[in-house]
Order: C-alpha cells, then sequence, then structure tokens
C-alpha cells in the first residue's frame, strides 16, 4: 500500500478530518485518504473524487437509516403490551404501589387496575 503524500497536495490531515468531523461526515474521515490516494494512482478528476466519497457517504447513510427503522420496528413491537416500570436506586413508594396493583390483577385475571386520583 502507497502512502499518499499529503504535504505534498499541501493538505493538513488534522485539519481536513477535524472540518470533516464537524461536517457530521464520518465515512469522509474513514475513506478519504483511500480515495485520494486511488484518485492521485488513476488521474482522477476533483469531481470524480469527490462524487466518489459522496457516493459512499449516502450509501452508508441510507443503510444506517434503514437499520434504525428495522430497530425501532423491532422495540415497537416487543413493548407494545408489556408494563415497563422505570426507577432508579431502591424500590420507590410507587413501585411497590405498581407492583401490589400488578399482583392483584394476575390474582383476579384482569388489567392492572389504575391508581385513584384523589
Amino acid at each position: 500500500m502507497t502512502v499518499l503524500n499529503t504535504a505534498r497536495l499541501g493538505v493538513n490531515v488534522p485539519l481536513m478530518e477535524a472540518y470533516l468531523r464537524q461536517l457530521h461526515l464520518k465515512t469522509f474521515v474513514r475513506n478519504w485518504e483511500a480515495f485520494a490516494q486511488n484518485a492521485a494512482k488513476s488521474g482522477c478528476s476533483y469531481d470524480g473524487f469527490l462524487m466518489g466519497l459522496a457516493e459512499v457517504e449516502v450509501s452508508h447513510r441510507e443503510k444506517n437509516r434503514h437499520l434504525s427503522r428495522i430497530k425501532a420496528a423491532l422495540l415497537d413491537r416487543l413493548t407494545h403490551r408489556a408494563h415497563i416500570i422505570e426507577f432508579s436506586g431502591a424500590d420507590s413508594f410507587r413501585f411497590k404501589q405498581r407492583l401490589k396493583r400488578l399482583d392483584k390483577s394476575a390474582l383476579s385475571g384482569g388489567e392492572p387496575t389504575q391508581p385513584s386520583q384523589s
């Protein structure tokens, strides 16, 4: 693997990577040096170099968007009829009351009762 002489091209690598991170172009950060090497070897134009990087970035984002939709659908499917109780630390008063309501509903075979509004 040949190493691209970025000094010869006038590229400040840390600055370039900082700019790309600020723009949230993670795939650009990972691939720009390899694409630059290939472009320099093949005599590719600047437009072709930029188009190649943009294509990789767009396909990576589409893949991530698709995966996030699948995760959201799975999470929705798993929690559709679930009784989720969030708490931190020791058992709180509300947590103990919720458990009592769930125990009563399990014994009666019905839905958990809602707390009375006083």
